[in-house]
């Protein structure tokens, strides 16, 4: 499908993380090998953990921010919320393994290959091992890295996961504690914190079918801010930000949350995906800060009724 063309550009969801970037690099290697010469996009450039580990193994991280509008391959991407208003071109082709994906983003690709898999990354390996391509050393140290982080540090792996992981250790000569190491989180920058504790402050917190649901809003950082939240004690932790226009992050503590996102968004008229844990809404347009306050009691509303309940305001 792909092949008549000989530039592509393959799409990271926004603020690309480990697995979404290690993907992009496994597929541009995959297109590499046919001749084809891509271009790695990230809406909003790469994750502050991408470009650590970059810099500690002496990497330049491989991707801008936008490029023309060519023939595409999104990967890790969700839903249409995580792509930053980036153009997407024909033929559009989707690697993918959200279990909440956005249908409209199936439904507009003209190819869709979509794996119940705890990280696209592992979807990526497969790929290059059908293809008989042995991926960059850089690369497939990044695909470790994203199965590394989408799985809990192999805490959610499968048995195919494990062989999927060896079989890049092998590749690179390392060990995995020596991936692990580069896993790692940073400590939070200041900025980071603040935007934490700012979440802190503004949030406001529901009693909801048993479940403790704190919904707030930041400028930015939202999804450490909703990690947070979660540090806190809450079950589900809902952030709104406003940028380029207006976000939803939401993080939770073993509660399933991707259709709960889902309704929330469908309601507000605005495009969700994502996992059971994690998922994100979006919408246009920009919101002042006093409207992301109210739209905080709209999503506990919206909430509530997914739940069959009104959402009880636990007070001071």
């Amino acid at each position: 499908m792909l092949l008549p063309y000989r530039e592509v550009n393959v799409v990271t969801h926004r603020n690309a993380d480990l697995d979404s970037y290690g993907s992009a690099l496994g597929i541009a290697d995959l297109l590499r090998s046919w001749g084809l010469s891509p271009t790695v996009v990230c809406p909003e450039g790469a994750s502050a953990r991408v470009r650590s580990v970059a810099a500690r193994i002496g990497h330049a991280v491989a991707c801008v921010a936008r490029a023309a509008e060519r023939p595409t391959v999104l990967v890790d991407v969700g839903g249409a919320a995580q792509l930053g208003g980036v153009p997407l071109g024909r033929p559009l082709v989707v690697v993918d393994h959200h279990s909440h994906p956005d249908e409209r983003l199936t439904a507009a690709a003209d190819l869709a290959i979509r794996r119940p898999y705890p990280s696209c990354s592992e979807i990526v390996v497969e790929l290059l091992m059908e293809g008989g391509v042995r991926p960059a050393a850089d690369t497939a140290l990044f695909l470790a890295l994203g199965i590394l982080e989408d799985t809990g540090k192999l805490m959610r792996a499968s048995p195919r996961t494990l062989g999927l992981t060896s079989y890049l250790l092998g590749l690179i000569g390392v060990r995995l504690g020596d991936v692990a190491a580069l896993a790692q989180e940073d400590a939070p920058t200041d900025p980071e914190r603040i935007a934490q504790i700012k979440a802190a402050m503004r949030m406001r917190a529901f009693r909801v079918g048993g479940r403790l649901v704190c919904i707030s809003y930041v400028g930015s950082y939202e999804s450490s801010a909703a990690r947070a939240l979660l540090g806190l004690g809450c079950d589900i932790a809902m952030v709104l930000k406003s940028g380029d226009g207006t976000r939803l992050v939401a993080r939770s503590r073993g509660v399933p949350i991707g259709d709960l996102v889902k309704y929330v968004a469908a309601r507000l008229g605005w495009a969700a995906g994502g996992h059971d844990m994690a998922s994100v809404a979006a919408a246009e347009p920009r919101r002042s800060k006093g409207e992301l306050r109210d739209l905080v009691w709209t999503v506990a509303r919206l909430v509530g009724e997914y739940y069959g309940e009104t959402a009880r305001s636990i007070g001071e």
